[in-house]
């Protein structure tokens, strides 16, 4: 069977599309229904996307249709994510979580610069050595755009209050980290 990758629209991860994760599983299940228009349904995602194909798959079902699977990788529900500080999306928390996210680094303890000088905006990422790999050949540009996505995801994940649905979920958690 094929595999689909959906794609946020626009810039900002679809932020000017969709106003809530209810909205942007709505945009992406009419892609997804564009390459195959009935069910069974296979979803699956990381993070954020896990949450997002949860609810995809809840839509799928609220209209009669049938999902084949639920796929959730590494991912997390509203509440934890409220136990997480910086989640509200206000900087430089917000930041320091995009940063370790980019970095695919785990632990608590705050990203500095090289100079030692705390992250305050996303500029400032290009100087953390902990992320001089990951953003080799990223703009600041396209760095920006990747922060609205990540900040328009976390915002969009508190804002979700998940409804609950009778599909079975396989979660996928790695040992180590990503």
């Amino acid at each position: 069977r094929p595999i689909y990758g959906v794609g946020a629209p626009g810039t900002g991860c679809g932020s000017r599309t969709a106003t809530s994760l209810s909205q942007r599983a709505e945009l992406y299940l009419a892609a997804v229904r564009a390459m195959q228009p009935t069910g069974p349904y296979m979803f699956g995602g990381w993070s954020f996307g896990g949450v997002l194909a949860y609810e995809m798959a809840r839509q799928v079902l609220e209209a009669g249709e049938q999902v084949g699977l639920l796929a959730l990788i590494d991912s997390y529900t509203p509440t934890l994510l409220a136990e997480i500080e910086g989640y509200d999306g206000v900087a430089p928390d917000i930041l320091e979580l995009f940063a370790r996210e980019v970095a695919g680094a785990g632990g608590t303890g705050l990203l500095r610069r090289s100079d030692g000088v705390a992250i305050a905006d996303v500029d400032d990422l290009y100087g953390v050595p902990e992320l001089a790999a990951a953003l080799q050949g990223i703009d600041n540009v396209q760095l920006s755009d990747r922060f609205a996505c990540f900040r328009s995801n976390m915002l969009m994940a508190r804002a979700y209050e998940p409804v609950a649905c009778s599909v079975a979920a396989n979660l996928y958690i790695a040992e180590q980290g990503h």
